[in-house]
């Protein structure tokens, strides 16, 4: 049965780029079956996920998706959504921001229509007044005044009525304009979001941090930067499972909310790992940030709603690094990767930061020299 499976013309949105129908066929099958090894549920955005991982022309997905299976035969779901968020735009969200761009660019091209008419009534408004000066001559009979008088009236009230009609317009315009701008906004907010956690996505951590990184270099202020692993979550996902795993994501996503600063930026960077940009903070002030944010989650107890099961608390481990001169996006995000990497390697449920790192490694140097 398998050889006769025929890919539903439906499912051709998901598909990037033109392919015929064998290969179509071939693809869907290889998708079904990976769906069916991974334990995923078969929905439209696992099936886009699964389709261009076996169809293997996006790299990048590839990639990570190779490195997820091979750790995790059957992942979590909320593992394979950041995937799907991070490597795959969304035809759907991408249509609504086109669709709403060119509406708003019609209601401003209507408005600079009105402006333009409007600049054109005025010109004719002068050019008849000036008409009706040149008629008028020292000489002018009372006869010649009143037809004059008249014409200026009609021209008045045409132009009166012209611009009643142009403010309307305008103003319907100015509205649909506004609504437009915010249902734009909306769409761009929401494509900047993790789905599971409401945290921000990968894309707009990585967006933020280099403008972040701009912002200092321009200011001098101080930018420090966090990486945090939630400690033993594939234990934690095989004991309770994958529901109660992104339950215990979403708590640790609210605890960050409420733990950090306005102008601090937290999002979801993979996985169980997240990531904390902190605008004008030092080392200091970061570590003690991370600090409680790590102990607030120590004493949250995660409890499972259908029974009241209490499934024990989570724990995180954070790298900090502060901002210097010569870093790279690359750079920076690699040195509070070291800091988390020593955090998990000397115990867990701990913050450091790059500072003994950096103590350490000078006194390697000086071995060297």
């Amino acid at each position: 049965m398998a050889s006769d499976f025929q890919a539903p013309l439906a499912w051709s949105c998901v598909i990037s780029h033109t392919i015929n129908k064998e290969q179509a066929n071939l693809y869907c099958r290889r998708a079904v079956q990976l769906i069916t090894d991974a334990g995923v549920l078969p929905v439209p955005r696992m099936f886009q996920l699964f389709f261009e991982y076996a169809e293997g022309a996006n790299e990048p997905l590839n990639g990570a998706m190779e490195v997820l299976l091979q750790n995790t035969p059957q992942p979590a779901p909320s593992e394979l959504e950041l995937l799907f968020e991070t490597y795959l735009k969304d035809p759907a969200d991408q249509r609504n921001l086109d669709d709403m761009g060119e509406k708003l660019g019609d209601e401003v091209r209507t408005a600079l229509d009105v402006v333009r008419d409007a600049a054109s009534s005025a010109d004719n408004f002068s050019q008849s007044v000036k008409a009706v000066e040149a008629g008028l001559g020292d000489g002018s009979d009372a006869g010649a005044v009143q037809r004059s008088v008249q014409e200026l009236t009609n021209v008045a009230r045409e132009m009166s009525a012209q611009s009643a009609e142009m403010n309307s317009i305008l103003s319907d315009s100015a509205e649909q304009i506004e609504y437009l701008k915010g249902a734009l906004d909306q769409v761009r907010l929401e494509s900047q979001k993790d789905s599971l956690t409401g945290l921000a996505n990968r894309k707009c951590f990585d967006r933020t941090l280099f403008d972040e990184m701009e912002e200092a270099a321009a200011t001098g202020c101080p930018l420090s930067l966090c990486m945090i692993d939630v400690d033993h979550f594939k234990q934690f996902n095989d004991s309770h499972g994958h529901r109660a795993g992104d339950a215990a994501l979403r708590i640790v996503a609210s605890l960050f909310k409420y733990n950090v600063r306005n102008q601090d930026l937290v999002a979801r960077y993979g996985g169980e790992e997240f990531a904390l940009i902190l605008p004008n903070a030092a080392l200091e002030t970061a570590s003690q940030i991370a600090e409680r944010i790590g102990t607030a989650l120590a004493k949250k107890e995660i409890v499972r709603r259908a029974n009241g099961e209490k499934l024990g608390c989570i724990t995180v481990s954070t790298g900090v690094a502060l901002l210097r001169k010569d870093d790279t996006l690359e750079s920076f995000i690699e040195r509070a990767d070291r800091a988390l990497y020593e955090a998990k390697r000397t115990g867990r449920n701990k913050v450091e930061t790059e500072a003994p790192l950096i103590t350490i490694e000078s006194r390697a140097n000086d071995r060297v020299a």
